[in-house]
């Protein structure tokens, strides 16, 4: 037995013989929560514990490890019993409720941080008068941190009951799930029900799901959601990383043409209202496809998406520019556009055996590059003046990042960049030079007369940053670094803004980050710039000058998470904001 499991059985072993039995149960918050003892304060009251396995467990003292979330209570399975998975389950009368309305079961779970990791699953499930599942509905993952998980459904029709499920799924000695918070809702609205069956209308407007939709070409986004507002010819689309998330990927406006397809699209990844030329999207009955197609004709990341209800829950509303003027989709960027100092314009990747999967984009910060990883050590970059001519190695070292930021180039200057796979590094000592293997893209670019902008001394020299929503890793100066070392945690959009843990970010720039618990105030100080702000507060000071920001730091999954824009904006970084690829780049001077 770990000496975490003995500690954890003193402590459950001290709470029973001295009665020391959890206290009463908290009150549905506004009458909305349709759960008995949704966080376990009056024990396991009111859930179904087959097994006898599960228990209610107060905190541990000096173990952040184990607390409740809220309150002195949380529930655990302190012994599998051999048993790959088990459950606690509460059932809920439905009367009142009707066929079609949505409800939405979620809870705080967490696992425990061992190799393999055991999972959460929670199920909501559909029951009619003699106990027959007529519809369920789960999610499950596995998170080291308390975390919220969430799954809703329609109400069909002959259904008497829900049944909210938490599961422990075992995969090493101990089933570690860990549950509290728990609550079935009912999210208001209803979804047309024909024999059990979703019967979405044929408007636009409700959810649409990606999940189980076959047509996605990414696999990363078989779990995107969508809600759709239909006004007239005009839809507003909310695009979220899932049904369960509160990362919103972007915000578009598009309108609806005579076949039914769907043109003229924005894109609002941060709120800027910057057409996305390149979108367009199709529907067949209750399935739809958003398809990218690029300047050079190449089509990439198409998603699929269902219909599963007319109706979404009303906190995911539209948080884009609804005044924007709609896109021209059939107008291609010119390799020369001058790019706005806050976005960046995409380039015409030219040839290359991964010329589809090489997005290039010029802005004011210099030349950037994303491309699909080949399963080789590194990459280079070669930059040329020249046609025909392969030129210089942009970097010293070669990249082991899949993007790179050049920013060591002139304004109003024509390059000839190649890529390059790296296939094995050099070995001196014993005669071997560096491995060069194929051309992965290659590409013309005009760069702008603001590359450089807003930087006092031309002359010094210039690194970046570069990072991607939901992506845990960061480019520095074209290395693979972690963004908060050690947690996973990616950048997200909150309210339309890029949120990060800013540590990793301003250590990387030589700079150094402080934290005051008493007043939430998180400091970033780099060479004579000091920026302080605060947790929940709209307010931001540079060197002791005050101003005001949009969207305030905020704790989320125990990180402290800022507003990048003005965290890195008022340390005199350049930054550029690629849309297509929802990656944010940093640049600054020495």
């Amino acid at each position: 037995m770990t000496i975490r499991k003995k500690l954890l059985a003193i402590v459950l072993s001290i709470a029973m013989l001295c009665g020391l039995m959890p206290g009463m149960a908290l009150a549905a918050e506004n009458g909305e929560n349709l759960l008995q003892n949704p966080s376990f304060e009056d024990g396991l009251s009111g859930w179904t514990n087959p097994d006898n396995a599960w228990v209610a467990i107060p905190n541990v003292p000096g173990y952040s490890e184990h607390s409740a979330v809220h309150g002195k209570y949380f529930v655990w399975v302190p012994k599998a019993e051999g048993k790959d998975t088990i459950c606690v389950y509460q059932d809920v009368a439905l009367n009142g409720h009707n066929p079609g309305e949505v409800l939405e079961l979620s809870t705080q779970t967490r696992n425990w941080d061992q190799t393999p990791r055991d999972e959460s699953k929670i199920v909501l499930k559909f029951l009619d008068a003699a106990g027959n599942v007529l519809k369920e509905y789960s999610q499950q993952d596995s998170n080291t941190k308390w975390h919220k998980l969430t799954v809703s459904g329609p109400l069909p029709g002959g259904a008497v009951k829900a049944r909210a499920e938490l599961w422990a799924i075992r995969h090493t000695v101990d089933a570690d799930a860990y549950y509290d918070d728990v609550s079935l809702k009912v999210l208001g609205g209803t979804v047309p029900v024909i024999n059990n069956q979703v019967t979405p209308s044929s408007s636009w407007s409700g959810t649409w799901s990606a999940k189980g939709v076959s047509g996605t070409t990414n696999d990363l986004d078989l779990n995107d959601a969508f809600y759709i507002e239909q006004e007239g010819e005009v839809v507003y689309i909310t695009y979220y990383s899932s049904a369960e998330s509160n990362t919103v990927y972007g915000n578009m406006k598009g309108k609806i043409n005579s076949d039914g397809s769907i043109t003229g699209l924005n894109w609002f990844g941060e709120n800027t209202g910057q057409p996305d030329v390149t979108v367009s999207i199709t529907r067949s009955g209750n399935t739809m496809k958003i398809i990218r197609t690029y300047p050079n004709g190449s089509q990439r990341d198409i998603l699929a998406a269902e219909k599963i209800a007319d109706s979404y829950p009303k906190d995911k509303i539209f948080t884009g520019n609804k005044n924007a003027i709609l896109g021209n989709t059939t107008e291609q960027p010119a390799n020369n556009t001058v790019p706005t100092p806050d976005n960046a314009v995409p380039v015409t990747v030219t040839g290359g055996k991964n010329q589809a999967t090489t997005s290039v984009f010029n802005g004011v910060t210099g030349v950037t590059v994303s491309f699909r990883t080949s399963g080789v050590i590194g990459y280079r970059l070669y930059r040329s003046e020249s046609a025909g001519s392969l030129g210089i190695s942009v970097t010293d070292f070669y990249i082991t990042a899949n993007n790179f930021t050049d920013v060591n180039v002139e304004p109003n200057t024509t390059y000839y960049y190649t890529l390059k796979e790296v296939l094995a590094e050099a070995d001196p000592l014993n005669g071997k030079r560096e491995q060069i293997g194929d051309v992965l893209a290659t590409w013309t670019v005009k760069t702008a007369g603001t590359v450089g902008h807003g930087f006092a001394d031309t002359s010094k020299t210039r690194h970046f940053i570069m990072l991607k929503i939901d992506d845990p890793k960061m480019s520095v100066d074209g290395e693979a670094k972690e963004v908060d070392p050690g947690r996973g945690t990616a950048p997200i959009i909150l309210r339309g803004r890029t949120m990060v843990p800013i540590r990793s970010i301003v250590e990387a720039m030589g700079g150094n980050v402080g934290w005051d618990q008493g007043s939430r105030e998180v400091s970033l100080k780099v060479s004579s710039i000091d920026v302080r702000m605060w947790v929940d507060k709209n307010e931001l000071t540079k060197n002791s000058t005050k101003s005001k920001i949009d969207v305030a730091p905020s704790i989320i999954n125990n990180r402290t998470f800022v507003p990048l824009r003005f965290g890195t904006e008022n340390l005199d970084c350049q930054v550029d904001w690629i849309n297509s690829t929802k990656s944010i780049v940093i640049v600054w001077s020495e």
